[in-house]
């Protein structure tokens, strides 16, 4: 699986499987991204959750998996070149 070569930030997002049980199901859009982390705004909640814990995940009308998301936006983007 290659790395998603692409800014996260701003993308709505839904977690379709996860290690955590409680996340399936999980939509909306992420405002911030770490090495180890995304934040979504759901409403007015955020929610701060370790990419290690996402299995699959939609992002538009794509299935990604949650590998793919692994490291910083930079560094998954070195990768993909």
């Amino acid at each position: 699986m290659k790395p998603f070569a692409g800014e996260l930030i701003g993308k709505t997002i839904e977690i379709v499987g996860a290690t955590n049980p409680t996340l399936n199901g999980k939509k909306g859009t992420i405002i911030n991204e770490t090495k180890m982390t995304i934040t979504l705004r759901q409403g007015t909640r955020m929610k701060t959750i370790l990419k290690s814990a996402i299995v699959r995940l939609k992002l538009a009308d794509r299935l990604l998996e949650g590998r793919s998301l692994l490291g910083r936006t930079e560094e998954r983007l070195k990768w993909h070149h």
